[in-house]
């Protein structure tokens, strides 16, 4: 007889996702992954190997296709993804030396656009833009708000 500790553990493991089901989770977030790889990595060809880089390990990891969840999974690997290959073309310096002429009025969203797209540590932006940390993560939640205010 089946422990109950044992069968409790079969219950969580993934279901592997049919072909069908791999075809419309690519569907359904391959435009969104593609557009955030674009912004940080702006060459479509190495865009493309990314986003079939992404979905080839993602598939492979079978992903639970109900999961509220998987949107947000996605745009992180990707983001991540792509933050990779781009620091292995750019060194730091060449990021941070990206000239960017922050005023009152959009300070929040260079903020945002150097810590999201660029991958900068803000602590790496309060140098670059010569204000304090704490400035850092006022502008990004200022920047986050006004969408929400929407």
């Amino acid at each position: 007889m089946e422990s109950l500790e044992h069968r409790d553990k079969l219950e969580v493991l993934p279901v592997k996702a049919s072909p069908v089901d791999q075809i419309a989770l690519y569907d359904r977030y391959s435009a969104m992954a593609y557009g955030i790889i674009l912004q940080i990595v702006p060459q479509p060809e190495l865009a493309q190997k990314i986003l079939v880089d992404l979905f080839t390990d993602l598939l492979r990891t079978s992903p639970d296709l109900n999961d509220s969840g998987l949107g947000c999974t996605i745009i992180r690997m990707a983001r991540l993804r792509s933050l990779e290959i781009r620091r292995s073309a750019d060194s730091v310096a060449e990021r941070s030396g990206t000239s960017f002429s922050p005023t009152q009025g959009n300070l929040p969203k260079v903020v945002f656009n150097l810590s999201f797209w660029h991958g900068c540590h803000p602590n790496e932006i309060a140098e670059r833009l010569q204000i304090s940390g704490s400035d850092v993560m006022k502008a990004i939640r200022e920047y986050i708000k006004s969408f929400q205010a929407s």
